[in-house]
């Protein structure tokens, strides 16, 4: 707000930002990187000043992995600071960030980069066709699926209506072989193609002819999401309930039937008839929660009423009884005991000192459930060590981990509380000795003894 006052000074504004830009926090630049971000937002209000360019292009450079070789740097565009980057572009000078992202498409080699950086100008850009035009281009010419898949997942979230990203969509459920990569462009489908025809009839085809059951299922969904009222969409459920001999699959296309189509008859049937029928109690309950959404008069919910009742109370215990197995059998430090400072010392030592790579990972996802303030600055202290270039090199997936947590205390600690902790020494173990886990080579070395 400051910045965009007309009565304070451009030599104030100017003195400001550079201040902001040349930032240096002494912690490794989390604080550095945050006061950077905060000048970018802050040339939204003060486009003229004299740095706005630079500002927006190392913002694109530094979120979407690239510098001035343009060799890409793999993890960077997945970490959470190019998230916030990637969010500061949208609240900066619109019109150079647009046109950062286009030139940034225009010149990257890599695929990954250009889906990232076409679907961050589609959400600052909705209707700008370079944005659409890229996610397509990767979905018809990339050999790779998980480009494919990417791209796809981006054109379900900007391409709302777009009846090219939807056509690309369709094409791609046809020439794919990897069931995966058409679920998510079936998913995708039902986002953005609503009332559109090409896309209802290409999920109807899809659903009488493809093998894949939980491609079916997902085309089911989708279809019920953007064919309401369709006859297309009717018919095609109707189609798969009398001739599926999938119970779920007759299930699912009933309740997706009687949302498209209230109260039709074929659906509450079929739900009916697997209420009653069914040998597996877990479809009988599915099946009894979904007529009782879609029987609107209550007529026939009324009449099971009384079988509603069992069979909830059946689902509740059930439920209760799988939630104690799982609480039993993972031991979650998160939920045994939230803010404890031993078992927040144990989590972060796991992290840096554990030799198993999903033990850590796990210490890291308890860590951030659990930790509350003042346990953030036992993280930063402990973790630190971890970001050196020599782990970067060797150890990536530990490096990245810990960065993500000393990322997101940074996102909850003052400044001044951050750089203090940054600065101490870890604290002593809080794991009992006979507990801990001792990677120090050199000193394990010294405690051997001559033998014969």
């Amino acid at each position: 707000l400051w910045l965009g006052r007309e009565e304070v000074g451009k030599e104030e504004k100017e003195a400001f930002i550079k201040a902001l830009v040349e930032f240096d926090d002494g912690c490794d630049n989390f604080y550095g990187y945050r006061a950077y971000f905060l000048a970018a937002a802050g040339i939204a209000e003060f486009k003229d000043s004299s740095l706005a360019d630079e500002i927006v292009s190392q913002i694109v450079k530094v979120g979407f992995g690239y510098f001035d070789d343009l060799k890409s740097h793999s993890w960077t565009i997945t970490t959470p600071m190019a998230e916030r980057i990637r969010e500061t572009l949208k609240e900066t000078d619109r019109g150079r960030a647009i046109s950062q992202l286009i030139e940034l498409i225009r010149i990257s080699q890599y695929e990954d980069t250009r889906r990232q950086a076409a679907y961050c100008l589609g959400q600052i850009d909705k209707t700008n066709p370079v944005a659409i035009d890229t996610l397509v281009e990767l979905i018809l010419i990339s050999q790779d699926e998980e480009t494919r898949r990417a791209s796809a997942k981006s054109l379900g979230e900007i391409g709302e209506y777009n009846p090219v990203a939807i056509e690309a969509l369709v094409e791609l459920i046809r020439i794919s072989q990897d069931e995966e990569t058409r679920r998510t462009s079936v998913k995708s489908l039902g986002e953005i193609g609503e009332y559109n025809p090409v896309a209802i009839a290409a999920l109807a085809e899809l659903i009488r002819n493809c093998v894949d059951e939980d491609t079916r299922h997902q085309a089911v969904y989708s279809l019920g999401k953007i064919g309401k009222d369709n006859p297309v969409a009717i018919t095609t459920l109707v189609e798969l309930i009398r001739n599926s001999d999938n119970e779920y699959s007759r299930n699912q296309a009933a309740y997706i039937l009687g949302k498209i189509d209230k109260n039709n008859p074929e659906a509450i049937a079929a739900l009916v008839k697997l209420i009653r029928n069914s040998g597996d109690k877990k479809n009988r309950i599915i099946a009894a929660q979904r007529l009782g959404e879609i029987d609107t008069d209550n007529s026939v919910k009324l009449a099971f009423f009384s079988e509603f009742s069992l069979l909830m109370q059946w689902y509740y215990q059930l439920g209760k009884a799988l939630l104690i197995n799982q609480y039993v059998a993972y031991g979650d430090l998160g939920a045994i005991d939230k803010d404890n400072p031993v078992a927040i010392q144990s989590l972060v030592e796991l992290i840096r000192n554990s030799g198993d790579e999903f033990t850590w990972r796990q210490a890291a996802d308890s860590l951030g459930e659990i930790m509350k303030t003042k346990h953030f600055a036992t993280a930063v202290s402990g973790l630190k060590d971890c970001l050196t270039s020599e782990i970067y090199e060797n150890d990536l997936n530990r490096y990245k981990v810990c960065f993500k947590v000393i990322w997101d205390c940074a996102q909850k600690m003052t400044y001044p509380d951050f750089h203090q902790a940054w600065h101490t020494q870890p604290t002593n173990s809080a794991i009992p000795n006979n507990h801990r886990q001792n990677t120090d080579i050199p000193t394990l070395l010294k405690q051997l003894q001559p033998t014969d």
